[in-house]
């Protein structure tokens, strides 16, 4: 399991790099390049699992959909996500609004 893990968090890591490499045209004088215009919007998605050693509440699995805008450093995005207690056999769902400012990028 902590194999299987490892490579998700590898994965996801290497599929955002992938993303963010931009296309260069080539040498040939006779190309145009294309002005590079960034995406704003973006579509994700997020799963987990976590132990709370508490009685009543116990093993968390949890998911989310996430719609998000970026200008420059600031982000915002909405989301829907759903988390269900096992051990308390108790679903909830949530509902959000987050807003971040990047720092620095690497």
């Amino acid at each position: 399991m902590k194999n299987f893990i490892i490579l998700i968090i590898i994965s996801i890591f290497s599929l955002s790099s992938i993303a963010q490499i931009e296309n260069k045209p080539s040498s040939d004088s006779n190309i145009t390049p294309k002005k590079y215009k960034p995406k704003n919007w973006s579509l994700s998605s997020s799963t987990g699992f976590i132990t709370i050693p508490t009685p009543n509440l116990g093993n968390n699995i949890w998911g989310s959909v996430n719609l998000g805008y970026s200008k420059n450093n600031w982000s915002s995005s909405f989301w829907v996500g759903s988390n269900y207690w096992i051990e308390g056999r108790q679903p909830d769902l949530r509902l959000g609004i987050s807003t971040t400012y990047t720092f620095l990028k690497w």
